[in-house]
């Protein structure tokens, strides 16, 4: 039996480094650049840690300009978030478009035994490592964690998991009971992206102390930056826009593949689509928000429009590597390289303890710069040690990433299709090509 163990961990050590041919690979890229900016945003975001609240916002403000761009690291949120969009509703598509109907209970129990025995196990080791007992554990087990306020919240990072959740609890009915109802799907579609703008405004417009809201409130006052938190950061209903941007790129691959066709073969309009998804992408990942005294249209932009935006962008360019990229084909390459693999297989469980190690990097990092009296009062931040920061964060999270991800996480996701090994021929053939496992 111990043998046999020994031999599943080495085969799937050996997995993470041979990605399959039919993978969607600059997924892979996406996921995995995501991961890593997500590492080397909150590297940066915890440098807070050094307890100097008017040097922290000197760091922020005064950052250079060619480092500005990691102030906007946190829609790598949203690049999840659109992923999650895109693999789930190709795999519910896939299986309407063969049957005519969605196994709802087949769907929710794979999402479940996907997300959760890593997860839980987690809580579990969290739990057991903490000195005090953390406060409400309980919602994370249920995935609600994102329904209490900040300051009582356990392990607040994972508050994406609880929308993730609940996005794959109310998407597949949302799909069979209003979008697939329709005689134009994508028009519904498109009217739940449009729904998602609305529903973004509503909330900061009824909202006074959101809608006067400026960017260095939530960033340099800790009372706005929870209010902000609580009532809209962390909510399906204000984050839903990204994941259907993801949807719409899956149904329009799987059922309007000619149209799409066309469309790239019509280089002058597709190089031209190209160029306005860059130019977005880069207007929502660029400059350093916080710089300055942003305007109040820049205010309003960064916090009600540009995750939409952002969501569209990226799906366009997930479209454009997916085949002959033209303009985008510099991206292609560094998107699609096989490098990344092994890290968009580890993401989930990186995603898990990254705060924790990045915490404890950061902590240790502040205390000896100001023990060497490097940091405080008008001194400015020594950036150069970032890199070494987020070196050390990302190498000290891969080590338990990979044992939860070979002792839990695969292990049950190979169990799992054991189980349905009935349906698993169809199944896993359309989750294998769009990276969904």
């Amino acid at each position: 039996m111990l043998k046999a163990g020994w031999s599943s961990i080495r085969a799937n050590t050996a997995a993470l480094f041979v990605r399959p041919q039919n993978n969607f690979a600059a997924i892979d890229g996406v996921r995995a650049l995501s991961m890593l900016a997500i590492i080397l945003y909150h590297c940066f975001y915890l440098a807070r840690v050094a307890g100097d609240p008017g040097y922290f916002q000197h760091l922020v403000q005064e950052t250079p300009w060619y480092l500005g761009w990691v102030w906007t690291l946190d829609y790598s949120v949203d690049a999840f978030f659109v992923i999650s969009g895109y693999l789930i509703a190709a795999l519910l598509f896939h299986e309407h478009k063969r049957s005519s109907d969605i196994n709802l209970k087949r769907f929710y129990w794979r999402r479940y035994l996907r997300l959760t025995p890593a997860y839980f196990a987690f809580i579990l080791l969290f739990i057991s490592l903490s000195p005090n007992s953390p406060p409400n554990v309980w919602a994370n087990f249920l995935y609600v964690n994102n329904f209490l306020p900040l300051a009582e919240m356990s392990i607040p990072w994972t508050w994406s998991l609880a929308v993730e959740e609940q996005f794959y609890l109310v998407f597949p009915a949302l799909l069979l009971w209003f979008v697939l109802k329709s005689s134009r799907p994508l028009a519904r579609l498109l009217l739940l992206l449009v729904a998602s703008q609305l529903c973004t405004f509503a909330v900061f417009f009824s909202d006074e102390r959101l809608w006067n809201i400026t960017l260095a409130d939530i960033y340099f006052d800790d009372q706005t930056f929870h209010h902000y938190y609580d009532r809209f950061y962390v909510n399906l209903y204000t984050r839903f826009g990204p994941f259907v941007s993801g949807a719409i790129l899956a149904y329009a691959m799987a059922h309007h593949k000619e149209e799409l066709e066309k469309l790239r073969q019509n280089r002058l309009l597709f190089n031209g689509l190209s160029l306005v998804a860059m130019v977005s992408l880069l207007l929502t990942l660029g400059p350093n928000p916080y710089a300055g005294e942003p305007s109040r249209a820049a205010t309003l932009w960064h916090l009600i429009v540009s995750r939409n935006v952002f969501g569209l962008a990226l799906v366009w360019v997930l479209f454009a590597v997916n085949g002959p990229a033209g303009l985008l084909q510099p991206f292609k390459r560094i998107l699609e390289w096989k490098g990344w693999y092994p890290i968009a297989q580890l993401s989930y469980s990186m995603y898990l303890f990254h705060y924790i190690l990045v915490l404890f990097v950061m902590a240790n990092l502040m205390g000896n710069l100001k023990y060497l009296d490097l940091v405080g009062g008008d001194k400015p931040f020594p950036y150069y040690w970032m890199p070494v920061a987020f070196f050390a964060a990302t190498i000290l999270t891969l080590i338990p990433a990979t044992v939860l991800h070979l002792l839990v996480e695969k292990p049950i996701m190979q169990l799992r299709d054991k189980l349905g090994s009935r349906s698993r021929t169809t199944t896993s053939a359309i989750a294998s090509r769009a990276n969904i496992s």
